[in-house]
């Protein structure tokens, strides 16, 4: 079938999917080895895959797919997983959902719903399944042992928070690449819409008094561990966004 890596993947998916009539591959968002829309005889899929190879990203996916029952009705559901470590690849099933990226510029009409959506991430709790996922990526932009803690906690963070993964629709707004999700603090969460936003005419940043060193010492990274977002990559809250101040012109 054209459109997908080859017939043993076609092999693997088929007793989901059926016969596969159409592959449609999104626009953006290569973070995975295969990311497309199938249609077969079962219906509609957005199916994620990774190669199982040593030094690969499997890990990402495998965290996916585990926190997937915990992050619902936030994040379209997974219906079913195919593959594993005799396969070659791990391949995830998900429901397709269909709406557009949400816009977190200055006047933009999706700011409210964002607001929902990460209060309600924020209201989540840390499922058990997380609670070894502790946050350290960021411990490079500390100076110090006390500001590297301010990204440790108890909150579930999805760690890449931006337009093209909040995605607004009739039906509702969903979270979408639950790739790497972690266990950190509400802090670690507070550049992420502000350093994008703060970009844009009219607007300056106004983080909180007791915020990450990184912010406070305008080191704020403009890219992470995910090569595919030109956004921060941090998990944000509703703080990211009342923390902005709007100024004319």
């Amino acid at each position: 079938m054209t459109g997908l890596p080859d017939s043993h993947f076609e092999e693997l998916i088929h007793p989901h999917t059926g016969a596969v009539g159409h592959v449609r591959t999104p626009a953006r968002g290569f973070s995975s080895d295969f990311a497309a829309v199938v249609e077969g005889e079962k219906g509609r899929f957005f199916v994620k895959a990774m190669f199982n190879v040593p030094g690969g990203r499997k890990d990402s996916l495998l965290r996916e797919q585990a926190i997937n029952p915990f992050v619902q009705p936030l994040s379209p559901s997974l219906v079913w997983s195919a593959g594993g470590d005799e396969d070659g690849w791990i391949i995830l099933g998900f429901e397709v959902i269909e709406g557009r990226a949400s816009r977190f510029e200055k006047g933009s009409s999706d700011l409210s719903a964002v607001v929902e959506t990460l209060d309600r991430i924020a209201g989540q709790g840390l499922p058990e399944v997380a609670k070894s996922w502790s946050e350290d990526r960021w411990d490079r932009f500390a100076t110090s042992a006390s500001e590297a803690a301010l990204f440790r906690g108890n909150t579930l963070i999805h760690s890449d928070i931006n337009p093209s993964n909040i995605i607004i629709g009739e039906r509702g707004t969903w979270v979408v690449d639950w790739s790497w999700p972690t266990r950190g603090g509400q802090r670690s969460s507070t550049p992420a819409v502000s350093s994008y936003s703060s970009s844009r005419p009219g607007t300056r940043r106004n983080l909180p008094k007791a915020g990450l060193p990184g912010a406070r010492l305008g080191r704020v990274p403009t890219r992470g561990p995910s090569t595919h977002s030109p956004w921060p990559v941090f998990g944000c809250t509703a703080t990211s966004l009342s923390g902005i101040r709007k100024f004319p012109g």
